[in-house]
C-alpha cells in the first residue's frame, strides 16, 4: 500500500501567519520526460528526471511552501522518503505546463499565500544562496523572472500579489517580457548566478552540467551512468 506524502494543508496553519512565498513545480510523468535526451537510456533517463526535481526542490522547500502538480502515480512518497515535504496537486492527466503551473499558483493563494514563485524541474546545480539573491532581487517588482543560460528560456517566474500568468514554452524569456514581467539580471541579483538558469532540457546542457557542483542525487545518477557506461 502506497503511504500518503506529507502535505501541508490550510487548516495545518490556522493559528499561523501564512509563509511570505510559495513555490510550484509542475512535472510530467517520468516517463515523459526530458525526451530530447536522445542517448540516455529510457530508464536511465526516468532516474536522471526525477534526480533532477529533488535536487531542485530540496533547494526550494527549504525557503518556501512547495507544491507539485503532476500526472505521475505515487511521486509523493519519492519526496516523502527523501524527507521532503510538499504539497501534491495530483492531475488525472497532464495538462501541459503552464496550466499545471496557474493551477499550483491557486493552491498557493487559497492558502493565503500571494507570493508564488514558478520554477522548472530541473536545476540540478540550484545553490540556496543563489535561490534567496533571486527572491531578493524579485522584491521590488509585482512579476518578474529569471532567463534560462540561453537567455531565451526562463527558469524562474516570480508574481508578488498579481496573477502569475506563466509563459514558459520555446522563446519564454520574451514572452515573460512582453507581458510585463521584470528581467531579473545578474548586477540586480548582485552576482552571477549560472545555478539558477542552467537547466538541462538537451545533451549538450547534460555535458555542461557536469562542470558544475551538482545536488546529491543528480551526482549519484550520472556517476552510476558513468561507471556502467
Amino acid at each position: 500500500m502506497e503511504r500518503s506524502p506529507r502535505l501541508i494543508h490550510p487548516a495545518d496553519q490556522a493559528d499561523r501567519q501564512p509563509p511570505e512565498l510559495g513555490a510550484v513545480v509542475a512535472i510530467k510523468p517520468l516517463g515523459q520526460a526530458k525526451t530530447r535526451l536522445a542517448t540516455v537510456p529510457g530508464p536511465l533517463r526516468r532516474e536522471l528526471v526525477l534526480a533532477m526535481l529533488l535536487d531542485t526542490v530540496r533547494v526550494l522547500s527549504g525557503v518556501a511552501r512547495t507544491v507539485i502538480v503532476t500526472a505521475e502515480p505515487g511521486l509523493g512518497r519519492r519526496f516523502d522518503d527523501h524527507g521532503l515535504t510538499v504539497q501534491i496537486v495530483q492531475e488525472t492527466e497532464p495538462t501541459g505546463l503552464n496550466q499545471a503551473l496557474r493551477a499550483g499558483a491557486e493552491a498557493l493563494q487559497q492558502q493565503g499565500i500571494r507570493r508564488v514563485l514558478a520554477c522548472v524541474a530541473d536545476l540540478p546545480a540550484l545553490r540556496a544562496e543563489t535561490l534567496r539573491g533571486v527572491i531578493a532581487a524579485a522584491g521590488p517588482h509585482p512579476r518578474s523572472f529569471l532567463a534560462d543560460a540561453d537567455g531565451v528560456g526562463t527558469t524562474m517566474l516570480i508574481a508578488d500579489g498579481v496573477a502569475l500568468d506563466p509563459r514558459f514554452g520555446p522563446g519564454s524569456a520574451a514572452a515573460h517580457r512582453d507581458s510585463g514581467a521584470v528581467p531579473l539580471l545578474d548586477d540586480a541579483i548582485g552576482r552571477s548566478v549560472p545555478d539558477a538558469r542552467r537547466d538541462v532540457d538537451t545533451e549538450d546542457d547534460l555535458a555542461e552540467i557536469g562542470r558544475y557542483d551538482l545536488g546529491p542525487e543528480t551526482r549519484a545518477v550520472l556517476n552510476g551512468w558513468t561507471r556502467t557506461a
